[in-house]
Formats: structure tokens, sequence, C-alpha cells
């Protein structure tokens, strides 16, 4: 930088910005001007927004994926962890592993109704728990049954609602 403006640069006062240049001079306006005529969104609209992203993520069943970790999610978001963590325990009112435990819990339930023919070991690879131990500790956490149970205990409500049904 030549002397001449660094020298103005140390002339100006605190109140002034000094810029080297018009495109410095350019984005500073264009900055300054989109602060003013968009204010930073509130902490309920950034909820909002993180929101539409992650049940766009639900909607394309990531949460299926093996090995998820926050940093994970949030990178597939296009947010920080740190939004990501408070929006799980604002919104969902639990931490992350919970949050992702309890969408493959719901994901293994909707699956064992719709494929009866799909071992319990196959439901809990599919929504992301290739470890079966791993997928029975979560599910029991969540339901207070194993898969089995919750299986059995579902194929007799139906079974009760069909013979209700032929009455």
């Amino acid at each position: 930088m030549p002397d001449k403006d660094w020298e103005s640069c140390e002339q100006a006062s605190e109140s002034q910005t000094c810029l080297n240049s018009d495109s410095e001079q350019e984005l500073l306006r264009h900055w300054q001007h989109y602060m003013t005529k968009r204010p930073l969104p509130t902490y309920a609209e950034k909820l909002k927004e993180i929101e539409k992203k992650v049940n766009e993520w639900k909607r394309h069943k990531h949460h299926r994926q093996h090995g998820l970790k926050m940093r994970d999610v949030a990178e597939q978001l296009g947010i920080s962890t740190v939004n990501l963590s408070n929006y799980v325990n604002t919104v969902e009112g639990m931490n992350f592993s919970a949050w992702l435990n309890s969408l493959r819990v719901e994901d293994a339930k909707r699956l064992m109704q719709a494929h009866p023919e799909l071992s319990i070991y196959d439901i809990g690879y599919k929504v992301g728990h290739p470890i079966p131990d791993t997928f029975k500790k979560a599910f029991v956490t969540i339901t207070g049954q194993t898969p089995n149970e919750w299986r059995k205990e579902m194929r007799n409500k139906k079974e009760k609602g069909e013979r209700k049904n032929e009455k």
C-alpha cells in the first residue's frame, strides 16, 4: 500500500472507515444497504428456516445413513452444528443422539407394519442401525418394548381389529 494512502487512513477518525479502493467502497455500500434493507432473522425465524431443511432431510430418509454424526447432518443441511444442536434441543426437546434414534425407531415401526416379512435385523440395518444390539437398545429406550414385542403387539391388535370387523 502506498505511504500516502496509509497516512490518510491513519488520519481518518474512528467513525470513518478507511477503504483503499473503489471496489472496497462499493462493497461496503452494498453491505450497508443489505443490512438496512434486510435485517437479520429473529431466533424464531432461524428455527423455522432450519425446520424446513430438517423436514426435507427427513423426507428423503437421510437419517437411515449409517454412522451419522451431528457434523455430518449439519453439513448436509448447510448449517452449523451449533444451529442444529439448538434446533434439536429447542424444537425436538432432546439431544441429537436421542433425536436421531427416535427418527430411526419411528421409521422402523412403519417398516415393520408395511413389511412384516422383513427380519428385525434387516429393519434395523435399513433404518441406520447396523448393529442389532444397538437397534434393540434404542427401540426399547423409545418404546419400552423390544422390536419383537412391539411387532407381536401390533399383529395382535391387527388380528383383533379384523375379527371385530368380521362380526
